[in-house]
């Protein structure tokens, strides 16, 4: 695993890739992003007030991950396909003094 740590806001947040074929608990998965390509080439989408970036987004209430991603795709980029779970960030808040989001929680991918 590898961790670094990040500010969002004034708050510090502690962020570690975990590669593993496991989700973590539902409940703890905030949203899903993913890397999309065709031959050679990936798929970037243009977000308001964002700029380029990865399809994704947060999950609705009832959605699995991939359900999520596979949405998000379809409504940002208007591609459909395959997924495959390359693994998930750990979004740690334990340091964020602000105390607005989960002590912990997940990104995947």
């Amino acid at each position: 695993m590898t961790s670094i740590y990040t500010y969002w806001g004034n708050g510090k947040v502690k962020l570690t890739w975990i590669q593993d074929s496991e989700l973590p608990e539902r409940e703890l998965i905030a949203n899903a992003h993913g890397l999309c390509f065709k031959k050679d080439k990936l798929l970037l989408v243009s977000l308001n007030n964002r700029g380029w970036d990865i399809p994704g987004g947060h999950m609705e209430k009832e959605e699995v991950p991939e359900e999520c991603f596979k949405r998000e795709a379809y409504e940002e980029g208007y591609v459909t396909g395959i997924c495959s779970l390359l693994g998930s960030i750990q979004v740690d808040h334990s340091e964020n003094l602000e105390g607005r989001y989960p002590k912990v929680g997940y990104q995947v991918f």
